[in-house]
């Protein structure tokens, strides 16, 4: 999809999803805006847990707000 966009399309998205982002020898430092920031913090939590925990624990409850 990312692929199919037109830059004009692409640049508009990323000032939607990103906020003071910095590049620092080659890579992209991305900074989410809310509520994006919070999807992307639920992501990387969700990723260094097991396959089998469930999302109630706590820590996970942080994206109801």
């Amino acid at each position: 999809m990312w692929d199919s966009l037109s830059r004009p399309r692409k640049r508009q998205l990323l000032q939607i999803l990103l906020s003071n982002s910095t590049l620092s020898g080659g890579r992209v430092e991305a900074a989410y805006r809310q509520p994006f920031d919070l999807l992307a913090e639920l992501a990387a939590a969700r990723a260094q847990k097991k396959p089998d925990s469930d999302l109630s624990e706590p820590g996970f409850d942080m994206w109801r707000g």
